[in-house]
């Protein structure tokens, strides 16, 4: 944000004349700051109003000041409408050069050449994290770039479930990543504060997930999530990886897998019932094809160029008709002033379009983050209305503090006029 620094300090300034703040005060005064100039207020208009409704003539002390500040907060929240068209990094103008980077244990293999093929030049390296790893990267740029590379995982490749992700039920939840970064770009995607660097990185040896899995299964059923470091299904007409799993996990009924999307493709799953039957098969039960769908006024401004509702709800309806289970996924609602609105269109919506009784189940959940990652959040994305949002900070997690639970209850009794209540798994933690 070009100028805004002195701008703010100006602002916190003349604020700190009259009211006593302490230094993670002030880094909340700023967050607000930021929020009101992402969505293209007049920040220092709406600081004065706010002084004047409260009538500040003495200086205000500490106790006082956190009051002051939690109501600032909630003016500019609630009264701030979301920018629908957010300034983005530039595009890369030209025409791309596209880089592979390869780990030499991965060149031989038969994938690597078929992903490297429409590379314009291909770099030999030894370890992936040599380039992912490295320093002074700019994540958006490099989502743009069309470079990629191409290794081989060495680290755990089955390993347990996040605490932020929602385990359906099931005792034994784990998590695999096959592919790092994705092709979509979504403002909330905790990718761009998990990872430094933005190139996709392909892992080739797809066999050792399988055989690591046969182990665990061994031990327990395993309900497995594959596709939250990325968007599988986005990326199976260059990777195959989706068609992989199904046929893997046709023939372990102990193992359910959970394929989560925004993909609009709907002429995949086709092939997949054909593959499926070319083998005995009818149906798979155990892979679950899910959903993320957001109300498109969020589409907008948080999830640019992602395909339509309508696009997700037809690639659906598609994977149902293939036989296989499908799920959606509210989560994460992203708040903006008009989301009761938009959120119940929504619903009503999706529940038009598509029989309650196909669905497997429903996912809903506000969105939070850890601190950590959304400091860097911040950093690569610093002109989102998602990112700069003045987030409530509690025991390490971000979320919308009192809001997340109005959004959740509204969400919870509007969903069980089209669902059973047993069928809604809700994120009710901060």
């Amino acid at each position: 944000m070009p100028g805004f620094n002195d701008e703010i300090n100006k602002i916190k300034e003349e604020f700190k004349k009259k009211v006593k703040m302490s230094f993670q005060m002030e880094a909340e005064f700023e967050q607000i700051l930021k929020y009101l100039a992402v969505n293209g207020a007049d920040h220092e208009s709406f600081f004065r109003a706010f002084f004047e409704e409260e009538k500040i003539e003495e200086p205000v002390c500490k106790a006082e000041a956190k009051k002051l500040l939690a109501k600032l907060r909630e003016k500019a929240v609630r009264e701030t409408t979301v920018r629908k068209t957010v300034t983005r990094t530039p595009e890369i103008v030209g025409e791309k050069h596209i880089i592979a980077w390869v780990e030499e244990d991965a060149a031989a293999d038969p994938r690597a050449a078929e992903l490297c093929k429409n590379a314009d030049e291909v770099r030999i390296i030894k370890h992936y994290k040599d380039i992912f790893n490295a320093k002074g990267h700019n994540f958006k740029e490099e989502k743009k770039s069309g470079n990629f590379i191409v290794a081989r995982n060495k680290d755990a490749l089955v390993y347990p479930g996040a605490p932020f992700c929602q385990s359906f039920g099931n005792e034994h939840f784990y998590y695999a990543s096959c592919v790092k970064n994705c092709i979509f770009d979504c403002d909330y995607c905790f990718l761009q504060g998990l990872y430094p660097c933005g190139y996709p990185v392909y892992f080739v040896n797809l066999e050792d997930y399988f055989e690591e899995l046969d182990s665990l299964l061994q031990k327990f059923p395993v309900y497995l999530c594959i596709s939250y470091d990325t968007d599988l299904l986005a990326l199976e007409q260059k990777l195959h990886y989706v068609e992989k799993w199904v046929s893997y996990a046709q023939l372990r009924p102990d193992l359910k897998i959970e394929i989560r999307t925004k993909s609009g493709n709907s002429t995949l799953f086709k092939h997949f019932e054909n593959m499926l039957k070319s083998s005995g098969t009818e149906n798979c039960d155990n892979v679950i094809f899910a959903w993320t769908i957001s109300p498109e006024e969020v589409i907008s401004f948080a999830e640019q160029g992602l395909p339509s509702v309508e696009k997700r709800i037809g690639a659906l309806k598609a994977a149902k008709r293939s036989g296989f289970p499908v799920r959606i996924c509210f989560d994460p609602m992203i708040y903006h002033p008009d989301w009761k609105k938009t959120y119940q269109k929504l619903f009503s919506n999706v529940f038009n379009s598509v029989n309650a009784e196909d669905i497997l189940d429903i996912s809903v959940g506000v969105f939070r983050i850890s601190n950590k990652l959304l400091r860097r959040m911040r950093d690569a994305n610093e002109d989102s209305p998602v990112t700069q949002f003045p987030y409530i900070t509690e025991n390490g997690a971000c979320h919308y503090g009192e809001i997340s639970s109005e959004m959740m209850s509204f969400a919870k009794e509007e969903l069980k006029k089209y669902v059973p209540a047993d069928k809604i798994y809700a994120w009710e933690g901060n």
